[in-house]
């Protein structure tokens, strides 16, 4: 019995410890070893804006490179090394948010062993992997669990909070927990721009149309959403202000309209490329549409990806930044909450005591087969950074 209790104690421990475990070995070997031919051949280039930021060069988004500068400064370290140990801390702590979300919705349902099991498998999945259709695992796909860029990585938990609080906003009964749900939501907002704006770009309008849709007739509801947004809109405007005009890293001389010019590029089939991104969400959502389309996170995390998509298909920078491939990132994020809500729906649903249709039966099958096929996928992605393959 005491060694029962002393396991249950410490099994999420040992599990946060193993990843940060595994992902220290990854990271550390790929700045390190393979270093500009590994996933995180742009740890260097961020490390390097965070010394032109201190020299008064603008960064529009310095959330990450601010935080490099500290650790850097306090611990006496290199800032490359600064970066490397924020990028590990800021991907267990991703992890941590996804078993987070995973044990809110289904504590009630499963135990913690399965919610950690299932928080590996989601840390895992990306696009499903067909050789012959395109060389590239992510790049022109989409991938729910990227790795190689450290502000996106920095933007992951600030991402999932927002979707957590901005839920916990649409239930609140009392005036009290709505002003925490606001004031917490508005600031997990802002300090995700701060690190990569591209979430808010996907989220601000997903969470538009959502109160549009789903509280038609709730005024107040809209004025605190404002209130909200607000300070992000701010930041934003003044990122764009300084982007468009300004001089300096990451800094572009246009946003133009320009359907699927970038995305072609590293696609041969958009359609299918998004497919192969989205099968398992696509197949969860078929089983039970009334239901799902009930699933607050599911709906918010559906809106960010197609919103994400009509950004990545029609927008584009100006030279020199044209293949940089920006526009593509909001996309990229919002997969990660739109597989983890496609899960908790699925595991629901196996979970539901009420009686199966045959035809049902057959389909949750098959969503399973799917998401091995993405998790196999995953698998095959994280053995090619191992041995310092291409990130894409």
């Amino acid at each position: 019995m005491a060694n029962n209790m002393r396991y249950s104690a410490l099994k999420k421990p040992l599990f946060f410890s193993f990843i940060f475990l595994v992902y220290s070995y990854l990271f550390y070997k790929n700045v390190h070893i393979c270093r500009r031919y590994g996933i995180l051949y742009n740890m260097y280039q961020h490390s390097e804006f965070a010394k032109d930021w201190l020299k008064g060069v603008f960064i529009s988004h310095p959330g990450f490179h601010i935080l490099t500068i500290i650790v850097a400064k306090s611990t006496g370290c290199s800032f490359i090394n600064a970066a490397l140990a924020l990028h590990i801390v800021f991907t267990v702590i991703t992890a941590f948010m996804v078993y987070k979300v995973l044990w809110i919705n289904l504590r009630d349902k499963y135990s913690e062993n399965v919610v950690l099991l299932s928080t590996a498998f989601l840390l895992l999945v990306i696009a499903i992997y067909i050789p012959g259709f395109s060389w590239n695992m992510y790049l022109g796909q989409g991938n729910p669990n990227m790795v190689n860029s450290p502000t996106l990585t920095a933007t992951k938990p600030f991402m999932l909070l927002s979707i957590l609080f901005f839920i916990n906003l649409l239930t609140s009964k009392t005036s009290k927990d709505i002003l925490r749900n606001s004031c917490i939501l508005s600031i997990t907002l802002l300090i995700s721009v701060f690190m990569k704006p591209c979430f808010a770009y996907v989220f601000i309008p997903a969470m538009a149309i959502y109160l549009l849709w789903k509280q038609t007739r709730n005024i107040k509801l809209y004025i605190y959403s404002i209130c909200i947004i607000a300070p992000a809109i701010i930041v934003i405007m003044w990122q764009a202000y300084n982007m468009l005009l300004g001089s300096g890293p990451g800094y572009s001389t246009t946003v133009e309209i320009n359907p699927f010019y970038v995305w072609r590029t590293v696609s041969p089939n958009i359609p299918i490329s998004i497919l192969l991104a989205t099968a398992f969400p696509v197949v969860v959502f078929l089983l039970r549409p009334k239901n799902a389309i009930r699933n607050t996170g599911l709906v918010i995390s559906w809106l960010m990806v197609i919103i994400g998509i009509l950004e990545y298909a029609l927008l584009m920078e100006g030279e020199p930044k044209t293949f940089s491939y920006n526009w593509m990132w909001g996309y990229n994020l919002a997969l990660l909450p739109l597989f983890i809500f496609s899960a908790i729906e699925f595991l629901t649903l196996y979970k539901d005591p009420k009686p199966k249709r045959n035809l049902l039966k057959t389909g949750m099958v098959f969503a399973g087969v799917i998401f091995l096929l993405h998790f196999a996928s995953g698998i095959a992605y994280f053995y090619r950074l191992l041995n310092c393959g291409p990130f894409i």
